[in-house]
């Protein structure tokens, strides 16, 4: 929003007014013409009055105050100041005059004292719409996202058809973690303001963290139609086509979102462009989008090392997932996951280096001998394995991961298409030459924070049924797709959890139960389908449920070397 005196369009005639006709005009008559001039839209005949007026030693605080709006207008933002500390030093109760400049100072970076101006301004004139809404922005630039939600409120009160005012506090609310009534309130302000684009950007983002991805995608769509140069759209909508499965059509709005993006803001989407192609298998270009991330901020580089470090170890290249690893022991050395913004994202890039790390040490790679390969699909599982060699049907294999990053069973038990279902078609089409496949769902369904646990208590159902049935849909989907070009197939169980030091809380009594019975009844379903199951809980669990430390890389993944005594030992068939 601007001053009360800018908001008409500017039609500049190319005429000046004479000097004898100024020199006329009484002080009065003066103000009273360039307001006019100001109030119909002719910037340059006020401008002309406005430094008339002041050169003459005229002193008038609303020919500052209209003035200083001017100079913001063009630019020329020191200027604007000036004038309107002048003002204010004028008529120091003019509540405009107090606002205008909470709103150049909040221009130039100066929240603090745009704060103290704007709340000065609403202390003269408390029904000041504009104030409430401008001090409600800078209030939420600053991080005070309360007292900012009440100012955007107290502008909606005194003028409920303010579509930007709904807007912001949609987007206040989002902040807050109030996501459904951060939907209603930009809900309200596209109804104000169907074409504005921003406030359909938002939503369908709001759209997305909620779950409600089908219908994102056509808000996303909205703000591109309106304004197909707002670069954020594309990413976020290649991001929701990814999440919906529609891999294609993903890769086209992460490449538009390159396009139009600046390179500063291209590290995200070369990022979600190399998981992109992990996940439709093809590694080679994976690694191409990885490599062009700019590595100057090392959270980033982190980042871009891990990706990477996964995928030379999908394709066999130990030598440069090593050289990875050692670079990445170094940046974590040097507090580079204190830098992340979110503490979860942190714990997760620590997670992988120490896997990667130990994993490396037990990985070796036959390049003597070529081996066809014996695909093992899943989740980070999937990579315990990797390489490994094996005998099956008296033949001698390399196991060949193949990631579906954070796949859960669930993600296939459920009827809605996913990014995980579309990835798992994709990849396993790579393997169409081999009759056996090796399958590794299941361990994150099992976790305290999230899966069948997590669900469970938030639906308020029993997570022992709700267990049974992800188990018999999971099934199901994996038979239907594997048993046309799989004759034999493997599916792991997978570890005791590992005893903790809140072992005995509720929730850690739960996780070992449903950990227990999830991989019996997982055992009971694969072998009464005719497939093959290794039990790894068997094999992991101690007297109590407990992970029993004989044979994990790390707190969740096996040792690759148990791949022998699970297949020796613990290999069950009808």
């Amino acid at each position: 929003m601007k001053g009360s005196h800018d908001k008409k369009k500017d039609t500049n005639k190319n005429n000046s007014l004479s000097l004898s006709a100024l020199e006329k005009l009484s002080k009065r008559d003066i103000i009273n013409q360039a307001l006019l001039f100001h109030a119909n839209g002719n910037i340059q005949k006020a401008t002309e009055l406005y430094q008339y007026f002041i050169k003459q030693g005229f002193s008038d605080a609303i020919v500052f105050s209209n003035y200083g709006i001017i100079m913001k207008r063009i630019g020329k933002i020191k200027e604007a100041e000036l004038l309107m500390r002048k003002a204010i030093g004028i008529k120091p109760d003019l509540a405009q005059a107090h606002l205008n400049l909470g709103n150049i100072l909040n221009d130039i970076g100066n929240l603090k004292e745009a704060e103290l101006s704007i709340r000065k301004a609403i202390d003269l004139k408390p029904n000041l719409v504009e104030a409430h809404y401008n001090l409600g922005n800078i209030l939420k630039d600053i991080g005070n996202l309360k007292e900012a939600e009440l100012s955007i409120r107290k502008a909606i009160d005194l003028k409920p058809d303010l579509a930007e005012a709904h807007y912001n506090l949609g987007n206040i609310l989002k902040d807050i973690g109030n996501l459904k009534e951060a939907e209603l309130s930009i809900r309200k302000a596209i109804d104000l303001k169907p074409d504005l684009a921003e406030a359909h950007y938002n939503l369908g983002n709001i759209l997305k963290d909620i779950g409600n991805l089908k219908e994102a995608e056509l808000f996303i769509l909205k703000a591109i139609s309106i304004k197909p140069s707002l670069e954020k759209a594309h990413f976020t909508l290649g991001i929701i086509l990814e999440n919906l499965g529609k891999f294609k059509a993903a890769e086209i709005a992460f490449i538009d979102a390159l396009k139009k993006s600046r390179k500063e803001n291209r590290n995200s989407i070369y990022y979600n462009l190399g998981i992109h192609y992990r996940n439709i298998g093809n590694i080679s270009k994976s690694n191409d989008s990885f490599k062009l991330i700019n590595e100057m901020i090392p959270s980033i580089k982190l980042s871009k090392l891990i990706a990477l470090s996964i995928n030379y170890i999908i394709q066999g290249n130990l030598n440069q997932a090593s050289i990875n690893i050692h670079n990445s022991k170094q940046l974590i050395n040097e507090t580079t996951l204190s830098s992340f913004d979110k503490i979860v994202e942190a714990e997760h890039m620590l997670t992988w280096f120490t896997f990667i790390f130990n994993l490396i040490q037990n990985i070796k790679i036959d390049d003597k001998n070529i081996y066809q390969n014996v695909p093992h699909i899943g989740d980070s599982h999937s990579m315990t394995f990797a390489h490994k060699k094996i005998k099956l049907s008296a033949v001698k294999k390399n196991i060949q991961p193949i990631l579906i990053l954070g796949a859960k069973a669930w993600h296939f038990a459920t009827k809605e298409d996913n990014k995980y279902k579309s990835s798992f078609k994709e990849q396993i089409r790579n393997y169409i030459n081999s009759n056996e496949i090796f399958i590794s769902f299941g361990d994150i369904d099992c976790r305290e924070n999230e899966g069948i646990i997590h669900f469970s208590i938030k639906q308020k159902k029993d997570f022992i049924e709700v267990a049974k049935t992800t188990i018999i849909k999971y099934i199901d989907y994996m038979e239907i797709n594997l048993i046309p070009i799989f004759k034999k197939r493997y599916y792991f169980g997978f570890p005791a959890p590992k005893k903790t030091k809140e072992n005995l809380s509720e929730l850690a009594i739960k996780r070992r139960k449903l950990t227990k019975l999830f991989n019996q009844f997982l055992k009971k379903e694969v072998i009464k389908r005719g497939s093959y199951f290794i039990d790894v809980y068997e094999l992991t669990a101690d007297e109590y449920g407990n992970n029993n430390d004989m044979y994990m890389c790390d707190n969740t993944h096996l040792s690759p070397d148990s791949i022998s005594i699970l297949f020796k030992n613990h290999l069950y068939k009808v």
